[in-house]
Protein backbone atom coordinates (compact mmCIF):
# COMPACT_ATOMS: atom_id res chain seq x y z
CA UNK A 1 0.00 0.00 0.00
CA UNK A 2 1.02 3.91 -0.80
CA UNK A 3 2.46 6.16 1.77
CA UNK A 4 -0.79 8.23 1.32
CA UNK A 5 -2.97 4.95 2.04
CA UNK A 6 -0.82 4.34 5.32
CA UNK A 7 -1.37 8.30 6.76
CA UNK A 8 -5.23 7.77 5.74
CA UNK A 9 -5.39 4.82 7.89
CA UNK A 10 -3.16 6.35 10.94
CA UNK A 11 -5.73 9.60 10.44
CA UNK A 12 -8.84 6.61 10.51
CA UNK A 13 -7.21 5.34 13.41
CA UNK A 14 -6.98 8.66 15.36
CA UNK A 15 -10.99 9.72 14.42
CA UNK A 16 -12.19 6.51 15.79
CA UNK A 17 -9.86 6.88 18.95
CA UNK A 18 -11.52 10.51 19.08
CA UNK A 19 -15.06 8.61 18.26
CA UNK A 20 -14.57 6.10 21.10
CA UNK A 21 -13.07 8.91 23.46
CA UNK A 22 -16.86 10.38 23.28
CA UNK A 23 -18.91 7.06 23.28
CA UNK A 24 -17.11 5.93 26.61
CA UNK A 25 -18.81 9.24 27.66
CA UNK A 26 -21.89 9.19 26.85
CA UNK A 27 -22.95 5.34 26.30
CA UNK A 28 -22.70 4.59 30.28
CA UNK A 29 -24.64 8.00 30.91
CA UNK A 30 -27.21 6.71 28.41
CA UNK A 31 -27.38 3.54 29.28
CA UNK A 32 -27.63 4.19 33.42
CA UNK A 33 -30.19 6.38 32.42
CA UNK A 34 -32.47 3.91 30.53
CA UNK A 35 -32.24 1.78 33.64
CA UNK A 36 -33.35 4.08 36.25
CA UNK A 37 -36.09 4.93 33.74
CA UNK A 38 -37.10 1.23 33.20
CA UNK A 39 -37.14 0.94 36.96
CA UNK A 40 -39.46 3.95 37.30
CA UNK A 41 -41.87 2.37 35.18
CA UNK A 42 -41.73 -0.81 36.51
CA UNK A 43 -42.99 1.22 39.98
CA UNK A 44 -45.29 3.33 38.26
CA UNK A 45 -42.86 5.94 39.67
CA UNK A 46 -43.01 9.60 37.83
CA UNK A 47 -39.25 10.06 36.38
CA UNK A 48 -38.59 13.36 35.11
CA UNK A 49 -34.67 13.24 35.04
CA UNK A 50 -33.45 14.76 31.47
CA UNK A 51 -32.02 12.56 28.97
CA UNK A 52 -27.89 12.62 28.66
CA UNK A 53 -26.51 13.66 25.16
CA UNK A 54 -26.45 10.95 22.78
CA UNK A 55 -23.76 10.20 20.74
CA UNK A 56 -25.58 10.38 17.65
CA UNK A 57 -27.17 13.37 18.32
CA UNK A 58 -26.03 16.82 19.38
CA UNK A 59 -22.75 18.89 18.76
CA UNK A 60 -20.19 17.98 20.99
CA UNK A 61 -19.67 20.67 23.93
CA UNK A 62 -17.02 22.01 25.98
CA UNK A 63 -18.35 20.04 29.48
CA UNK A 64 -17.19 23.24 31.72
CA UNK A 65 -18.48 26.21 29.59
CA UNK A 66 -20.82 24.17 27.20
CA UNK A 67 -19.63 25.95 23.92
CA UNK A 68 -20.21 24.18 20.84
CA UNK A 69 -16.90 22.65 19.67
CA UNK A 70 -16.24 22.64 15.81
CA UNK A 71 -13.72 20.91 13.67
CA UNK A 72 -10.68 22.84 15.05
CA UNK A 73 -11.33 21.93 18.27
CA UNK A 74 -12.06 18.05 17.44
CA UNK A 75 -9.14 17.10 16.01
CA UNK A 76 -7.55 13.92 17.93
CA UNK A 77 -4.28 15.02 19.73
CA UNK A 78 -3.72 17.91 17.43
CA UNK A 79 -6.31 20.44 19.00
CA UNK A 80 -5.73 19.28 22.92
CA UNK A 81 -1.45 19.89 21.70
CA UNK A 82 -2.22 23.53 19.85
CA UNK A 83 -4.54 24.46 22.55
CA UNK A 84 -2.25 23.19 25.88
CA UNK A 85 -4.75 20.96 27.18
CA UNK A 86 -7.58 23.61 27.74
CA UNK A 87 -10.68 24.58 26.10
CA UNK A 88 -10.27 27.61 23.88
CA UNK A 89 -13.40 29.31 24.78
CA UNK A 90 -12.89 28.92 28.56
CA UNK A 91 -9.56 28.09 29.01
CA UNK A 92 -10.69 25.40 31.80
CA UNK A 93 -8.34 22.37 31.33
CA UNK A 94 -9.32 19.20 28.99
CA UNK A 95 -9.49 15.59 31.02
CA UNK A 96 -6.41 13.78 30.00
CA UNK A 97 -8.28 10.92 29.05
CA UNK A 98 -9.64 12.44 26.15
CA UNK A 99 -5.73 12.26 24.16
CA UNK A 100 -4.67 9.01 26.13
CA UNK A 101 -7.85 7.26 24.36
CA UNK A 102 -6.92 8.47 21.49
CA UNK A 103 -2.93 7.57 21.60
CA UNK A 104 -3.88 4.05 23.00
CA UNK A 105 -6.43 3.34 20.14
CA UNK A 106 -3.41 4.55 17.38
CA UNK A 107 -1.15 2.27 19.10
CA UNK A 108 -3.59 -0.91 19.53
CA UNK A 109 -5.43 -0.70 15.93
CA UNK A 110 -2.01 0.61 13.80
CA UNK A 111 -0.70 -2.93 13.29
CA UNK A 112 -3.63 -4.31 11.90
CA UNK A 113 -2.80 -2.15 8.35
CA UNK A 114 0.43 -5.13 8.40
CA UNK A 115 -2.04 -7.82 8.61
CA UNK A 116 -4.65 -7.80 5.68
CA UNK A 117 -4.73 -5.91 1.49
CA UNK A 118 -8.23 -7.10 2.38
CA UNK A 119 -10.60 -4.49 3.12
CA UNK A 120 -13.39 -6.07 4.59
CA UNK A 121 -11.45 -7.88 6.86
CA UNK A 122 -9.14 -4.89 7.99
CA UNK A 123 -12.72 -3.38 8.40
CA UNK A 124 -13.88 -6.46 10.66
CA UNK A 125 -11.24 -5.93 12.66
CA UNK A 126 -11.37 -2.47 13.31
CA UNK A 127 -15.32 -3.01 14.60
CA UNK A 128 -14.08 -5.70 16.46
CA UNK A 129 -10.88 -4.40 18.92
CA UNK A 130 -12.53 -1.08 18.63
CA UNK A 131 -15.41 -2.67 20.55
CA UNK A 132 -13.07 -4.52 23.03
CA UNK A 133 -11.35 -1.55 23.55
CA UNK A 134 -14.42 0.81 24.10
CA UNK A 135 -15.39 -1.93 26.81
CA UNK A 136 -11.85 -1.42 28.30
CA UNK A 137 -12.16 2.25 28.89
CA UNK A 138 -15.78 1.66 30.47
CA UNK A 139 -15.13 -1.20 32.79
CA UNK A 140 -11.91 0.97 33.79
CA UNK A 141 -13.92 4.06 34.55
CA UNK A 142 -17.06 2.43 35.26
CA UNK A 143 -16.92 -1.34 36.55
CA UNK A 144 -19.25 -2.85 34.33
CA UNK A 145 -19.33 -3.83 30.79
CA UNK A 146 -22.07 -3.14 28.67
CA UNK A 147 -23.79 -5.91 26.69
CA UNK A 148 -23.26 -4.43 22.82
CA UNK A 149 -19.65 -4.50 23.39
CA UNK A 150 -19.73 -8.30 23.54
CA UNK A 151 -22.17 -8.53 20.86
CA UNK A 152 -20.23 -6.38 18.39
CA UNK A 153 -17.18 -8.10 18.88
CA UNK A 154 -19.12 -11.63 18.80
CA UNK A 155 -21.06 -10.32 15.74
CA UNK A 156 -17.78 -9.21 13.90
CA UNK A 157 -15.98 -12.35 14.66
CA UNK A 158 -18.74 -14.52 12.99
CA UNK A 159 -18.87 -12.59 9.96
CA UNK A 160 -14.93 -12.86 9.63
CA UNK A 161 -15.52 -16.76 9.94
CA UNK A 162 -17.87 -16.74 7.27
CA UNK A 163 -15.67 -14.64 4.84
CA UNK A 164 -13.06 -16.98 4.87
CA UNK A 165 -14.83 -20.08 5.14
CA UNK A 166 -14.66 -21.18 8.68
CA UNK A 167 -16.94 -23.11 10.77
CA UNK A 168 -17.52 -20.99 14.04
CA UNK A 169 -19.10 -24.28 16.10
CA UNK A 170 -16.17 -25.49 17.80
CA UNK A 171 -15.26 -21.65 18.75
CA UNK A 172 -18.99 -21.02 19.75
CA UNK A 173 -19.29 -24.53 21.85
CA UNK A 174 -15.93 -23.55 23.69
CA UNK A 175 -17.62 -19.86 24.16
CA UNK A 176 -20.56 -21.48 25.43
CA UNK A 177 -17.96 -23.26 27.75
CA UNK A 178 -16.24 -20.27 29.14
CA UNK A 179 -18.88 -18.22 29.93
CA UNK A 180 -20.42 -21.43 31.99
CA UNK A 181 -16.93 -21.22 34.03
CA UNK A 182 -16.50 -17.56 35.37
CA UNK A 183 -20.75 -18.08 35.67
CA UNK A 184 -19.98 -21.40 37.85
CA UNK A 185 -17.27 -19.61 39.58
CA UNK A 186 -19.11 -16.54 40.36
CA UNK A 187 -21.70 -18.92 42.03
CA UNK A 188 -19.24 -20.55 44.15
CA UNK A 189 -17.52 -17.13 45.63
CA UNK A 190 -20.68 -16.15 46.01
CA UNK A 191 -22.25 -19.74 47.94
CA UNK A 192 -19.01 -19.92 49.80
CA UNK A 193 -17.28 -16.24 50.13
CA UNK A 194 -20.55 -14.17 49.96
CA UNK A 195 -18.56 -11.77 47.80
CA UNK A 196 -19.56 -10.77 43.78
CA UNK A 197 -15.81 -11.83 42.62
CA UNK A 198 -16.50 -11.88 38.95
CA UNK A 199 -19.57 -10.26 37.18
CA UNK A 200 -21.21 -11.30 34.27
CA UNK A 201 -20.20 -8.85 32.15
CA UNK A 202 -16.50 -10.74 32.44
CA UNK A 203 -18.17 -14.10 31.77
CA UNK A 204 -19.92 -12.51 28.11
CA UNK A 205 -16.89 -10.75 27.29
CA UNK A 206 -14.98 -13.85 27.61
CA UNK A 207 -17.02 -15.92 25.61
CA UNK A 208 -16.95 -13.87 23.00
CA UNK A 209 -13.23 -13.59 23.46
CA UNK A 210 -12.94 -17.58 22.68
CA UNK A 211 -15.42 -17.15 20.13
CA UNK A 212 -13.52 -15.18 18.08
CA UNK A 213 -9.73 -16.54 18.80
CA UNK A 214 -10.64 -20.06 19.27
CA UNK A 215 -10.71 -22.93 22.02
CA UNK A 216 -7.19 -22.72 22.30
CA UNK A 217 -6.86 -19.04 23.72
CA UNK A 218 -9.27 -20.11 26.76
CA UNK A 219 -6.52 -20.84 29.22
CA UNK A 220 -3.76 -18.21 27.99
CA UNK A 221 -6.78 -15.51 28.31
CA UNK A 222 -7.59 -16.51 31.81
CA UNK A 223 -3.98 -17.56 32.95
CA UNK A 224 -2.34 -14.09 31.69
CA UNK A 225 -5.24 -11.66 32.87
CA UNK A 226 -5.08 -13.23 35.97
CA UNK A 227 -1.45 -12.89 36.45
CA UNK A 228 -1.56 -9.39 35.06
CA UNK A 229 -4.77 -8.68 37.52
CA UNK A 230 -2.60 -9.94 40.55
CA UNK A 231 0.32 -7.73 39.47
CA UNK A 232 -1.70 -4.47 38.91
CA UNK A 233 -3.11 -5.21 42.69
CA UNK A 234 0.31 -5.41 44.18
CA UNK A 235 1.82 -2.44 42.41
CA UNK A 236 -1.38 -0.27 43.05
CA UNK A 237 -1.06 -1.53 46.77
CA UNK A 238 -4.89 -1.90 46.75
CA UNK A 239 -7.01 -3.30 49.57
CA UNK A 240 -8.03 -6.96 49.01
CA UNK A 241 -11.72 -5.70 49.73
CA UNK A 242 -11.38 -3.72 46.99
CA UNK A 243 -12.98 -4.16 43.59
CA UNK A 244 -11.10 -3.87 40.57
CA UNK A 245 -12.62 -4.55 36.85
CA UNK A 246 -11.31 -7.76 35.36
CA UNK A 247 -12.33 -6.72 31.97
CA UNK A 248 -9.51 -4.78 30.82
CA UNK A 249 -6.97 -7.35 31.81
CA UNK A 250 -8.94 -9.76 29.68
CA UNK A 251 -8.85 -7.88 27.11
CA UNK A 252 -5.22 -6.73 26.41
CA UNK A 253 -4.52 -10.65 26.97
CA UNK A 254 -6.23 -11.47 24.46
CA UNK A 255 -5.00 -8.52 22.19
CA UNK A 256 -1.33 -9.69 23.17
CA UNK A 257 -2.27 -13.54 22.00
CA UNK A 258 -3.93 -12.17 18.86
CA UNK A 259 -1.21 -10.42 17.63
CA UNK A 260 1.21 -12.66 18.85
CA UNK A 261 -0.13 -15.08 16.13
CA UNK A 262 -0.74 -12.97 13.84
CA UNK A 263 2.69 -12.10 13.46
CA UNK A 264 3.97 -15.43 13.99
Amino acid sequence: MSEATFIFYVLVCLCMGSAMSSLSWRLPRTLEHNWRKEAHDFLALDFNDPAPESFFKGRSICPNCGSTLTPRDLMPLLSYALNSGKCRHCKNSIPIRYPIIEAFSLVILLPLYFLTNDLTELGLLLLLISSLLLALIIDAEHQWIPDQCSVWVSMSAFILMYSQGQDPSINLLFALFAYFLIVSLRWLFLKVRKVEAIGLGDAKLLAALVFWLGPTALSPILLMASITGMGFHILTKKQMSERIPFGPFLIISALLIFYYKAYS
